[in-house]
Formats: C-alpha cells, structure tokens, sequence
C-alpha cells in the first residue's frame, strides 16, 4: 500500500489553506474546549478537534484501502501501523498550520469585514439553512466562532500573498524545464475506435458476419457487446494514445487503416470486433503550447520551497507543546474513544 497520501496532505493542507477553510474539522481555537493537544505560540488544536481530525483521517485510509479493494483492519499489525502513520501525519501537518497562523496573526493585517460578510455569508449560502444549523450544533459553537475562523483565513491568505510575492518564473526557466519535459508535452499518435465486445469467439464471428453483411456497427454494439459502456457510447472509444488499452487490443486497432474493421481479436476480456474511425498523427508540442502549465508546475514548485524554508526558520524559534490524550480505537476506522 502507497502511503504517500499522508506526505501530500502536509503540503496541501498549507497551500489551500485547508486548515482554515474548512471550520469544525481542523479550525483553530474554534472549540471551547480549553485543552491543547497541540499548541504552538499562542495557537493551538484542541483535544476534542484533534479527536475529530484522528477520526476523519481514518476515515480517508480505509477509504484509500477500499479503492484497492482492502479492507482496513485497525486490530492488526497492518491497521495498528496505518495507526500510528495517521497520528504521526497530523501532528506535522497540524504543527506547520500552527507555525503559519502564529506568523500570520502577529502580522496584524487590516481585515475587510464587508469582505468577511461576503465570504461567511457565501459559505452559510452553500451550506443551507439546515445543515448549517445542524453543523453549529454538532460542533457545539455559534455563528460569531465560524465567522472568526473565516477571519483567520483571510489573515493567512494576506500572509501567504505576501510571503509569495517576489515569485516568479521567467522565459529561461520556462524553457529549460520544456527541454527537459518536452516529451511530457508532445502529442502521441491518436486512434478513434468503436469495439463489440463477446463472450465467445463464435459470438464474435456470427457478429462479424452480420456486420459484413451490412449491419449497423453502433446498433450491434447496443444490443450485443458486453462492454457496460456500450449502450450509452454505442461501442465508440473516443480517441485514445498507445498505452490505455489492453496490449492485444492495442495491436490490433493500430495495426488498422481508418475505415477498416478487424477480424475477431481475443483479449483477457473476450472478443472483440474493433472499427478504426481516425487516426491523428504524432505532434511536437511549442514551448508556448506549454506556457501555462509550466508556469503552474515551477510556480508550486518554488512556492513548496519556501514554504519549506519559512516553516523550517518558524520552527527554530516556537515554542511547541504537544499534550495528545491516547486514543482507544476500534476496528472500524473512524471509532476512536477516549481513554
């Protein structure tokens, strides 16, 4: 299993200021409860929110199990592992988001409060009436806490904004990283295909028959193929690169001129009839092509420097506490009890 989901959030977190956005989860001073679990400066993430945070990130590993088709086990050596991963990842993630607001409440930026209206307004909008209502009571707040915590974001986007503002990215830096990624940009040969996909090969050689005798390709694939995809798609793949497709089928569709169709093609998926409606020629990408996305990819790149650097100088000087109650968890990931 791939953990790197725990290493992405920290960065994450920071950049989309996640940690602001969304109140109740992971808000800062939000709870009444008093007592920190973690606390840097004069921030801190209380015991009840950190409780909330455990439990929602358990939540997400079992889910990344689930897309694997795992189940997550909390009482094995596995989920025990997957455990203190889960505790190790928040408390760095909440130790910088806390270093980042420290840094930023002492900035004492000017807030625009018809700004912040607009903003608390939009969200309790989105939200409904009821749930947002439902949302309060769960949390065991009212409006005047959330409205903070909106507050305190519009701090760390200022501060963000400010620490960011001699990036750039210039002409030269653009094209190096084209030359060194220039086969990232290219555009590959390209095939538009349908296929009818059978059980049986004899299946597949009655359909080829009936298409040779002129029947309509997009009805056979309607009422024929048993691709889950073909009564909406009609058997149409849309254009796709080398590499997508099962290597059997691969060899065959581009081994087709356009307008011509297949004999009987056997892949681990069963038979299929393919039809080749296009094909695109392999295409060098410009660097202008390119622009924007470089500027995107060398822009997060530099912002995930600094950001690193900032933390790393915030770090040497903070005082950091970390006071977290253990946890009893069950088997099922999002249980978590208090001992």
């Amino acid at each position: 299993m791939n953990f790197d989901f725990f290493r992405e959030k920290k960065w994450f977190l920071v950049l989309m200021l996640v940690f602001l956005a969304s109140p109740g989860l992971i808000s800062c001073n939000l709870l009444k409860d008093k007592d920190a679990a973690i606390k840097v400066n004069d921030q801190k993430i209380t015991q009840k929110e950190y409780k909330m945070i455990f439990a929602k990130e358990l939540e997400d590993a079992s889910n990344s199990f689930k897309r694997f088709g795992k189940e997550l086990k909390l009482d094995t050596p596995e989920g025990k592992s997957i455990i203190e991963k889960v505790k190790e990842s928040i408390k760095e993630r909440m130790i910088d988001r806390l270093l980042v607001l420290d840094a930023a409440m002492k900035k004492n930026y000017p807030i625009d409060e018809k700004e912040l209206d607009q903003m608390f307004s939009q969200f309790k909008s989105k939200m409904g009436d009821e749930n947002f209502n439902k949302f309060l009571a769960q949390l065991g707040v009212d409006e005047s806490y959330v409205k903070n915590d909106f507050k305190k974001q519009m701090v760390v986007q200022k501060y963000l904004a400010e620490t960011f503002k001699d990036l750039n990215v210039n002409q030269t830096e653009i094209e190096a990283y084209f030359k060194q990624n220039k086969q990232k940009y290219d555009h590959p040969e390209m095939i538009r295909a349908s296929h009818i996909l059978v059980k049986s090969e004899q299946e597949a050689k009655d359909v080829l028959k009936e298409l040779k005798k002129g029947a309509d390709f997009s009805k056979l694939a309607v009422d024929r193929s048993i691709d889950p995809s073909a009564k909406q798609n009609k058997g149409d793949l849309d254009y796709f690169p080398r590499g997508v497709m099962d290597k059997d089928f691969e060899n065959a569709v581009f081994a087709l001129p356009v307008g011509k169709m297949s004999d009987v093609v056997k892949t681990r998926y069963g038979y299929h009839i393919i039809k080749v409606a296009d094909k695109k020629a392999p295409q060098d990408a410009t660097v202008e092509e390119a622009r924007d996305d470089i500027i995107t990819t060398l822009s997060a790149e530099k912002k995930r420097n600094i950001l690193e650097k900032l933390l790393a100088d915030l770090k040497k000087d903070a005082k950091i506490e970390i006071n977290i109650e253990q946890e009893e968890v069950g088997n099922d990931a999002g249980s978590v009890e208090k001992k």
